[in-house]
């Protein structure tokens, strides 16, 4: 069960993820903050315009790359993980997860290939 757990909480970050670069002017907005935020003080996000914050969060390409890299490799780990417990079944889901990933950042924040 443990195993599982870990699945759906590698797969799970990475969904959230791509949620908060989705939500990201939203979620400034009503002053969340979240793991694309990081690194940036709370002050300068309390006190930014959203719209222009967001703008630059999603021009930085090293910010971008980093939060790809995070989310890929978990899902690497999820995909190892199925692989022992024999499960193809989740396997689809996380590859489905996958595909979000690879295409929300490629389309969405214009990660290089």
């Amino acid at each position: 069960m443990d195993a599982y757990w870990q699945v759906f909480l590698f797969f799970g970050a990475v969904i959230q993820i791509i949620d908060d670069w989705t939500d990201l002017e939203k979620d400034l907005t009503a002053g969340h903050y979240s793991y694309v935020t990081l690194g940036i003080p709370v002050k300068r996000l309390a006190t930014a315009k959203p719209r222009k914050i967001a703008g630059t969060l999603r021009s930085d390409p090293e910010r971008v790359q980093s939060t790809y890299r995070c989310s890929h490799d978990m899902i690497v780990l999820a995909r190892a993980i199925l692989a022992q417990l024999d499960d193809p079944f989740l396997l689809r889901l996380v590859d489905v997860t996958n595909l979000r990933l690879e295409t929300y950042f490629r389309k969405e924040l214009k990660l290089a290939a």
